[in-house]
């Protein structure tokens, strides 16, 4: 998502609190849905999917800026903006999907079920690819400007503060967006050791990427 007024750009990782970083920063009011358009709706059709709130990878953006449909002037501007980026711990990640699925799609489904059905290259949907997959460039390096954790999220604000000027967090904004999941204090209770494996040897790469312990 493109931030023109600060000059960055969020590889938006679904399921990293982007709802809540979107409406920070264009101080739309905590807790309003389906009111972005404002946001884009100047923009050409060919720039909507990098300003609304939505989901594309470190190489989309990459590939935008080499492409030809935007000026080459607006691709040197685009160029110096700084890139951020939050990551989530996997295991409360894919609770989190599970919970996200079960609203949308009123699924009966256990969360056993959910990973046996999913955690699989063919079977998992394309939106809750890895995080690693989303962020990392063509040769596989993992390279943006910041990237915060979704559990230190309000540390890591302040120092997107100092560092991309960004406005003050307002807690508002995460208790308005969080899932109608029910409260769980430890993800780990949806857990058995065959869901943890499997949850493990999918999300790998994150695990020891973005330093989560195992």
């Amino acid at each position: 998502m493109i931030f023109d007024q600060y000059k960055a750009v969020l590889i938006a990782v679904p399921r990293t609190g982007t709802h809540c970083i979107f409406d920070i920063l264009h101080d739309i009011a905590p807790g309003s849905k389906g009111i972005d358009e404002g946001v884009y709706r100047d923009k050409p059709p060919h720039l909507i999917p990098y300003y609304k709130h939505g989901h594309f990878t470190y190489r989309d953006w990459k590939g935008f800026l080499l492409g030809g449909q935007t000026t080459q002037a607006a691709r040197r501007n685009y160029i110096t903006y700084k890139i951020f980026s939050f990551v989530r711990n996997p295991y409360d990640r894919m609770a989190s999907i599970f919970y996200h699925y079960k609203d949308h799609c009123d699924s009966k489904q256990t969360f056993t079920e959910f990973c046996h059905q999913n955690l699989t290259d063919e079977g998992f949907w394309n939106s809750w690819k890895t995080q690693t997959d989303f962020l990392q460039g063509l040769g596989g390096e993992i390279n943006l400007d910041f990237i915060g954790k979704l559990e230190n999220f309000e540390s890591d604000w302040s120092q997107l503060q100092l560092q991309f000027g960004f406005p003050p967090y307002d807690p508002k904004y995460r208790e308005s967006n969080k899932s109608k999941r029910k409260t769980i204090d430890n993800f780990e209770e949806l857990y058995d050791e065959e869901t943890k494996s499997s949850v493990f040897e999918h999300f790998k790469d994150d695990f020891v990427n973005f330093d989560y312990a195992q």
